[in-house]
């Protein structure tokens, strides 16, 4: 596994804890949470178990049967709430080992079912602070986890006793994935893709730049062809104004008046999706030493490499790279038969 060793020694510190203990872990998507998390269960005895997209009652059957497989090897019936399915954990819970619980997407488990955080709350106040378990709760939704679970309103407030923001790889990690490649090489892939894992595994280390470029961007069927946007629709309601204020910045302009200007939209409305873009860290606003954080004098950049590059060359170029491939899909004039 490349890099990720401060993560893992970090999840390694709390499960040697005598005490309980209660992580919330999260960043963007595509980042390597899931990953981490699956290296540190691999090692350990976890219940884990990933919440999907679906309603809180087959969440909930599907909690009880990885929870009831987990102690008893078998599946019998589903809990009848997730207050039942809490206590029965605490129940199993032993002073001489560990128990360890990782809720995956765990806004996927809140949306559907608000009240879930004042469940963990009630179970986390009268028992499980005194019991030997560690509570790992993951999302992806970067403005969730930090307002929604660790902010002073939510039921969790306070209880938390550690809190983890998976980032990108930096350039020294992501040239790993290039063992092969020369320094400008490795370089010109951590510009274009940036630190994402799962960007840095779409390249085929044994092709070079542009052949990559070529087939794992450019080729309608690749999985980075269209990545950005596919992501924008899974995490924004209008992705057209997002996509706008984007290519903006790409190609140039980084202040609320000339993206404003460049989009045709108000600044105050583009002030607020611009605030939305930095939740979910896609932007940066970088602002003058010495300046306060409300400063006119700050700009926005595109915090994602990949996102930069497809923004600025790919998006911005999709009538140009339609046309290319119709014209090298038709069959060519060999003369006239005879």
């Amino acid at each position: 596994m490349i890099g990720r060793k401060q993560e893992l020694a970090l999840l390694e510190k709390l499960y040697n804890s005598p005490s309980f203990q209660f992580l919330i872990m999260y960043g963007r998507r595509r980042v390597g949470k899931t990953t981490i998390l699956q290296k540190f269960a691999q090692s350990h005895d976890c219940i884990f178990f990933p919440a999907q997209e679906k309603n809180d009652v087959l969440n909930l059957e599907d909690f009880s049967q990885t929870v009831q497989e987990h102690y008893t090897g078998d599946y019998l019936a589903p809990f009848p709430n997730w207050e039942k399915a809490l206590a029965f954990i605490e129940k199993q819970s032993r002073n001489d080992k560990r128990t360890v619980l990782i809720i995956d997407e765990f806004p996927f488990l809140a949306s559907q079912n608000p009240s879930i955080k004042s469940i963990f709350q009630h179970a986390i106040d009268h028992s499980w602070q005194n019991k030997n378990i560690f509570l790992i709760l993951c999302g992806s939704s970067v403005s969730f986890m930090i307002n929604e679970v660790m902010g002073y309103k939510s039921p969790l407030y306070g209880r938390i006793t550690a809190h983890l923001e998976v980032k990108p790889f930096d350039y020294l990690e992501s040239a790993e994935f290039f063992p092969n490649y020369s320094q400008e090489e490795k370089l010109l892939a951590y510009g274009i893709l940036g630190g994402i894992p799962r960007y840095l595994k779409a390249f085929n280390p044994a092709q070079d730049i542009t052949t990559n470029i070529a087939e794992h961007i450019l080729s309608e069927n690749a999985y980075l062809h269209d990545e950005p946007q596919l992501l924008l629709r899974m995490e924004l309601r209008e992705p057209g104004i997002y996509n706008s204020i984007l290519e903006a910045i790409a190609n140039g302009a980084n202040k609320i008046s000339t993206i404003a200007d460049r989009i045709h939209e108000d600044r105050s409305k583009c002030t607020k999706y611009l605030q939305v873009l930095q939740n979910i860290r896609l932007v940066k606003k970088i602002i003058p030493c010495g300046q306060p954080k409300t400063s006119k004098k700050g700009i926005y950049v595109i915090a994602d490499h990949y996102y930069r590059f497809w923004y600025r060359y790919t998006f911005s170029q999709k009538k140009l790279l339609l046309s290319l491939r119709r014209r090298k899909s038709r069959p060519r004039n060999h003369g006239r038969h005879i």
